[in-house]
């Protein structure tokens, strides 16, 4: 954490990528067109695709439908753009976090609205073996998720109670749209 908070505060764009040391960018990506494709977005958080070393394809997201909230860590941040305005809003990664503090960022930074959009586009290639992929270290990655989880819980549900209010609003209000073209047309 203490590293990608001391790049986050050096960096002077627009957009920050936090890369793990080992990772490194997909051979496949067009800075052209990523830079484009930067330009027109309109989110503030950008998931792209994760090759893992050695294989040939990106690794899939999770369906749209088990993303939200992140009931359990699958944002590749090696595969991740983020505003720099979002760190400004929502501070730095904790510290107190050894090797999931990317998940307690996302479960502080996402419930504040902010815009995230997803895309299998090949970003980076994630080298295994860090910290978080050592057996002896799964149970401080258990421990620190659900202490995330605990801490942010409840703007996690509000968070969630409002996606699902205004999902059901929608659903509502289109219904009652297609009863009344249904009775204007008898």
């Amino acid at each position: 954490a203490d590293a990608f908070n001391a790049g986050i505060a050096a960096a002077r764009g627009e957009w920050v990528w936090c890369l793990n040391g080992g990772d490194c960018v997909d051979a496949r990506v067009i800075p052209e067109r990523l830079f484009g494709m930067l330009t027109e977005s309109r989110a503030d958080v950008v998931i792209a695709g994760t090759t893992y070393e050695g294989e040939s394809d990106p690794r899939p997201h999770p369906a749209e439908t088990l993303r939200w909230p992140p009931l359990r860590s699958w944002i590749p941040h090696p595969s991740t753009l983020v505003r720099q305005r979002l760190f400004i809003q929502n501070g730095l990664f904790d510290e107190r976090y050894t090797i999931a503090m990317d998940y307690e960022w996302w479960l502080r930074a996402i419930p504040t609205g902010a815009g995230v959009e997803v895309t299998n586009l090949p970003l980076a290639v994630f080298a295994p073996g860090g910290m978080s992929q050592r057996a002896e270290n799964f149970p401080i990655v258990r421990r620190e998720q659900r202490a995330a989880w605990r801490k942010h819980r409840v703007a996690l549900g509000l968070s969630w109670t409002d996606l699902a209010t205004r999902s059901l609003k929608a659903s509502l209000a289109a219904f009652v749209e297609q009863r009344r073209k249904f009775h204007r047309v008898q």
